[in-house]
């Protein structure tokens, strides 16, 4: 099959394609392109998975357009040649058949298994990248966590999600809602050298106690007192190692420990992302059967830049040992065994990386989120606190003010080949969905 070939997700209802240019003069349809309308905020070369915001409100909208009462027109999913929006567009169609029609992840990638190969997700980091995230991997990771009740479509709350993964909103997100989250570290300092709000020990302390968190785990150096959060009866562990290396068996067997203790833990390195995610994956690895490459595809679409260089693979490499500890109990004392059949090995520099580190990685990745995070519109602060059964959250004090206007992500500009009466009917609903 050729790049350009139509792919049928629901039989003469729903069609997604690729090609040059979109489809004109088809009989009785109308397509859409989100290509310019959901796009990823990358760190550096790294080009997606789009996240669960933006995974969201795709499936919301699309599945008003696909129900029997909507509307009797074919309707064609377009992308471009672009290989990375390819790759992003095929993602959305590959969640939508999962959240909205109930699919498996591999009953929802086989039509695309016909089309020429799609370009595979590639870390947030500023070297070379030897391990490849494909499409199916992210598939199957929204799958599982869906099975395990992390994302749940009909609760899922966007306004927060949006807000709290916001630097100057605390830059945090839910990775196992109610048990582990994900954030930047606090800053010792309530604004930045430019001016930008910045959460603090004490701006988290009031938030995470009213959800639940019962500890700080901290990755990175020290950069404020842990008494700052202490005080506030919330109880704070160092496990310190290198900026974007991995971490060596007594990191993992106490971080182990402290999750398996706590009832709920937030985890932070310097950016949350490389260390942060790697220790979380160890833990959802041993008590939750999930595959390595599913997770890396997991944590992405819920904070994307997670895990980062040697991290990829050594997540690879320990999979077997993590599902051995489970086996053996909390008591485990196993030493960790790296698998020797990991078709992703690292290259030389990566390999320095894992035992050195990256220094300055975490710095270059925070000044890449503030960059892309300038825009001057901002989401709609939520009304209530968060909620742990979801993936997203809810900020203490903050002088924004709600958004009022909402509109549909397919927008005018997107939309083609629709006869008048279809156009009515599409931009006079009211969508709740925010840009």
């Amino acid at each position: 099959m050729t790049a350009n070939t139509a792919v049928e997700i629901i039989p003469n209802k729903l069609y997604w394609i690729s090609d040059k240019s979109p489809p004109r003069n088809q009989k009785n349809s109308f397509y859409f392109c989100i290509d310019d309308e959901l796009v990823y905020q990358p760190f550096c070369n790294d080009f997606g998975p789009l996240n669960l915001g933006m995974m969201y409100k795709f499936c919301v909208e699309l599945e008003k357009l696909v129900k029997p009462s909507a509307n009797t027109y074919k309707i064609y999913h377009y992308t471009s040649l672009n290989l990375q929006k390819r790759s992003n567009a095929a993602f959305l169609m590959g969640a939508f058949q999962i959240v909205v029609l109930k699919k498996s992840a591999k009953e929802a990638w086989s039509p695309f298994t016909i089309l020429p190969p799609f370009i595979e997700f590639r870390d947030a980091g500023y070297g070379g990248c030897t391990y490849k995230c494909s499409v199916y991997h992210c598939l199957r990771g929204l799958e599982k966590g869906i099975e395990l009740g992390w994302f749940n479509y009909q609760k899922f709350n966007l306004q927060e999600y949006e807000f709290y993964e916001k630097v100057e909103n605390g830059d945090w997100n839910w990775i196992i809602p109610g048990k582990i989250l994900a954030f930047a570290s606090p800053s010792p300092e309530a604004f930045d050298e430019s001016g930008l709000k910045m959460w603090t020990p004490e701006d988290y302390s009031t938030l995470y106690k009213r959800i639940g968190v019962t500890a700080i785990v901290r990755l990175n150096n020290k950069t404020y007192e842990a008494e700052r959060f202490t005080k506030n009866g919330i109880r704070h562990y160092d496990l310190y190692f290198l900026d974007g290396s991995v971490p060596s068996d007594n990191i993992i067997q106490d971080f182990l420990r402290i999750a398996e203790t706590e009832k709920a833990i937030a985890v932070h390195c310097k950016a949350g992302l490389g260390r942060t995610g790697t220790l979380i994956g160890i833990y959802v690895m041993k008590h939750y059967n999930f595959p390595a490459p599913d997770f890396i595809g997991w944590i992405r679409i819920c904070r994307p830049g997670s895990i980062l260089g040697p991290q990829q693979q050594f997540l690879i490499e320990i999979e077997s040992s993590c599902k051995k500890w489970k086996i053996e109990g909390k008591k485990s004392k196993s030493k960790l065994i790296k698998s020797e059949e990991n078709k992703y090995s690292m290259s030389p520099e990566e390999h320095y990386v894992s035992l050195n580190g990256d220094h300055g990685q975490a710095e270059r990745l925070l000044s890449a989120k503030k960059s892309n995070q300038s825009s001057p519109s901002t989401p709609l602060m939520p009304n209530k606190s968060p909620s742990p059964n979801r993936a997203s959250s809810q900020t203490p004090n903050s002088p924004l003010k709600p958004k009022t206007q909402a509109s549909n992500i397919f927008s005018k500009n997107s939309v083609r080949n629709i006869t008048p009466n279809l156009a009515r009917s599409i931009y006079s609903r009211k969508s709740y969905i925010l840009k």
